[in-house]
C-alpha cells in the first residue's frame, strides 16, 4: 500500500465516526480506504479486506494518514477532517509531533461537534500555506468561545472563512482581515458594522462578506442615512478608496447582511452612492 502513497495528492479527507474512511489521490486517481469496527475490525483497500483484530479503527486510520503525509511533497488544495470521536484531535496532535511539522494545505475544513476538536484540528495546518477555513458544526446549536480560534495563527493568516459554528464574544476586529467571509453571529451592532464598512472601503482585496442572524437595519439607518428600498431589501452604497469603478454595496435582507464589492454601473440609477469617508 505504501507505494501508492508516493504520488502527490491534491485533497485528503479523514472521516472518523460510525463510518470511518480515508480518501486521497495517487497515480491511479482517487483512492479510498474504508474501516469497519462494528462487528469485526477491518480495513478495505483496493478490493482487499484486512482483519485488524483488536486494533482501534481510528488509530489505524490515523496511522494510514501519517503514511500518506510522509510522502506528500506538494501543498494540498484541501484537507478535510470530519470527526465524531472525542479524542481524535489528541491522537492527531501526537501524530503530527512525530512528523515534526504541520500539514501544508490551502484550505482546511473541520466538521466537528466539540470545541476541543476545533481547537486542536485547526492547529495541524501550516498557517503560512493556509488561505481558507471552513468550520462546520455537526450540531446546529453548537457554540464555541471565539478565543478558541481567533488567537490561532491559522485564523490570522487565512484570507477566507466560512463558519457555521456560532462564535461567542467575537470582536469585529477579529474578522477585518478576511477578504471573503460567511459567518453566523449575534455579536455585532451597528457601530461594529460601520467599522467593517470603513475597513472594507479602504481595502483593495475585499470580495464579499455575509453575516447571518444579524438584525441591525434601523440602527444602520441612523449611521448611514436612509436606505435604498429595492422592494425586498434595504441597500446602501459607498465609494471605495482610490477607485472610480468599485463600490461597496451593503444590503440587509431579512436576517442576513451582505457586503459586496461591485461595479458602479451595477448600482440602480435611483440609489445614492455616498462619497468615500474613512471617519
Amino acid at each position: 500500500m505504501a507505494r501508492n502513497f508516493r504520488i502527490r495528492s491534491s485533497q485528503i479527507t479523514l472521516h472518523v465516526g460510525n463510518y470511518t474512511c480515508l480518501t486521497y489521490e495517487d497515480q491511479n486517481g482517487p483512492q479510498k480506504i474504508s474501516y469497519c469496527g462494528i462487528m469485526k475490525n477491518s480495513r478495505s483497500f483496493n478490493g482487499k479486506t484486512t482483519d485488524l483484530g483488536n486494533s482501534n479503527v481510528a488509530d489505524v486510520a490515523i496511522r494510514d494518514l501519517e503514511l500518506v503525509l510522509k510522502f506528500q511533497k506538494s501543498v494540498l488544495d484541501r484537507l478535510y477532517f470530519h470527526s465524531l470521536v472525542d479524542n481524535l484531535p489528541v491522537k492527531m496532535t501526537r501524530m503530527f509531533k512525530m512528523l515534526h511539522g504541520k500539514i501544508k494545505t490551502r484550505k482546511l475544513t473541520i466538521k466537528a461537534n466539540y470545541m476541543l476538536q476545533v481547537d486542536l484540528l485547526l492547529q495541524v495546518a501550516d498557517p503560512e500555506s493556509l488561505k481558507s477555513l471552513d468550520l462546520i458544526p455537526l450540531e446546529e446549536r453548537m457554540r464555541i468561545e471565539s478565543d478558541v480560534v481567533v488567537k490561532t495563527e491559522q485564523w490570522e493568516k487565512a484570507k477566507a472563512l466560512n463558519c457555521d459554528m456560532r462564535l461567542l464574544n467575537l470582536q469585529v476586529e477579529d474578522i477585518c482581515h478576511f477578504s471573503r467571509l460567511s459567518l453566523r453571529t449575534h455579536s455585532f451592532n451597528a457601530v461594529d458594522l460601520d467599522i467593517l464598512r470603513k475597513v472594507i472601503t479602504r481595502s483593495s482585496n475585499f470580495e464579499r462578506l455575509r453575516l447571518h442572524d444579524s438584525k441591525e437595519q434601523e440602527e444602520c439607518s441612523d449611521i448611514w442615512g436612509p436606505a435604498f428600498d429595492s422592494g425586498y431589501s434595504s441597500q446602501w452604497y459607498f465609494r471605495m478608496k482610490d477607485s472610480e469603478e468599485k463600490v461597496l454595496s451593503i444590503e440587509i435582507c431579512r436576517s442576513v447582511i451582505y457586503f459586496d464589492s461591485i461595479e458602479i454601473t451595477d448600482v440602480s440609477e435611483e440609489a445614492i452612492v455616498q462619497d468615500y469617508n474613512e471617519y
